[in-house]
């Protein structure tokens, strides 16, 4: 069984980083109020919400956005996550969707970074059901894919993902009992 885990949102906190510079970049505004870093939206992408000044948002996207995830910090044991899931599953990917080189290249170093000794998959988010049997994901789209292809989503929870109905944990523990439990 291939276990694909995604990047963004579950083993990265992006939108920290992504707030960040947000507030970096906003702060030379005479109207500057920062945003609260450790902020989850309930929208994926604060691209797509009113919470953030859309002119920097299309800045951030254009010039900044390999810098901020490469900055990105690791989630609290994302490392020892992954080093779990592939005692019980020989084949494990980060499987990640990144729209440019500048993004791929600074996926790839935040996984060298962290020592991170796992294949990295680009691909488009809805596809990734081509590269594993299970998909540990943040959004909603990529796992209703999986689900739809018979395949097996895993939703780590965030606030973004509420209205999620699939199989949804809180904790990496829950994750990998679960995936114990369909090795058996």
């Amino acid at each position: 069984m291939i276990i694909g885990c995604d990047k963004d949102g579950v083993l990265s906190n992006f939108h920290k980083s992504y707030l960040t510079k947000y507030n970096e970049l906003k702060k030379e505004d005479s109207e500057f109020t920062p945003i609260d870093i450790n902020l989850e939206s309930e929208e994926y992408s604060f691209e797509h919400t009113d919470l953030i000044d859309q002119k920097i948002a299309k800045k951030i996207r254009k010039e900044y956005f390999g810098e901020i995830m490469d900055k990105s910090e690791m989630y609290v044991g994302a490392d020892d996550f992954l080093l779990n899931i592939s005692k019980y599953f020989s084949e494990t990917h980060v499987i990640t969707h990144q729209f440019d080189n500048d993004s791929k290249l600074a996926s790839l170093n935040w996984m060298y970074v962290h020592s991170l000794p796992y294949s990295c998959i680009f691909c488009d988010g809805l596809e990734k059901f081509k590269y594993c049997d299970v998909l540990i994901d943040d959004k909603i789209e990529n796992l209703r894919a999986m689900t739809h292809k018979g395949k097996i989503g895993i939703c780590l929870a965030r606030e973004w993902n509420k209205k999620y109905e699939g199989l949804r944990f809180h904790t990496y523990d829950e994750i990998i009992e679960f995936l114990k439990n369909i090795k058996k």
